[in-house]
């Protein structure tokens, strides 16, 4: 069993969506199957996703997938080759998805055991952050780090693996601050948000830390 005797430092990070224009009129946050609405108000019936150039759509429109999430520039017109310019009215899209993947710190281990684990080497009394990022996901997704204990138990005659995580109740970058030798760990970063507001979804990444003794 390892111990844990380096210094663990909190490091916050925010972030933001935003948009490059500034005459967005509405924010949209949707999940996949519901329909994005026309604009009643505005008689708004048309739109077009402005990041993909894709094709000009008729509301209301079903959201089938995350890659229909975007900024709309979106029209009230009758005939899409009427000459005369109709009032532009620009909607943001954000599509609610669970994490489907997680990129971290480190190399892939020597043994290529797990494409789910990393290997990392610091040397002794050094300082370093360890990051662990969604590549995906809607709201925002959070970052949490723990550390993984493995403690082998016999059974009638079995035995068996137990495995316990303890919250280092750290949020986002992982500082550790002039390693011990003895910090020789498996961490584990859980990344994961609440798409339903119930029931949080999780990715997690194995990052195995090797301290080298001076």
């Amino acid at each position: 069993m390892s111990r844990w005797h380096g210094t663990l430092l909190l490091a916050v990070v925010f972030t933001a969506h935003s948009c490059d224009c500034n005459d967005s009129n509405r924010t949209e946050v949707l999940n996949i199957g519901d329909m994005l609405m026309p604009t009643v108000k505005k008689n708004i019936n048309v739109c077009q996703n402005v990041y993909t150039g894709g094709k000009t759509v008729a509301l209301p429109w079903t959201i089938t997938s995350t890659s229909d999430g975007g900024l709309y520039r979106c029209l009230a017109i009758k005939n899409l080759n009427d000459s005369i310019e109709p009032t532009e009215y620009y909607v943001m899209v954000f599509i609610r998805h669970e994490v489907s993947s997680v990129i971290a710190s480190g190399d892939i281990c020597a043994d290529n055991s797990s494409s789910n684990s990393m290997c990392l080497t610091i040397e002794e009394g050094a300082s370093t952050t360890l990051w662990c990022n969604a590549t995906d996901g809607y709201p925002t997704p959070i970052v949490r780090w723990f550390i993984r204990e493995i403690d082998e138990i016999e059974y009638k005659g079995n035995k068996f693996n137990v495995i316990t995580d303890t919250d280092l109740g750290i949020e986002g970058p992982l500082l550790i601050h002039k390693i011990s030798y003895e910090c020789t760990s498996l961490l584990v970063c859980k990344v994961g948000n609440y798409v339903n507001k119930i029931k949080e979804s999780a990715v997690e990444k194995l990052i195995k830390v090797y301290v080298r003794p001076k």
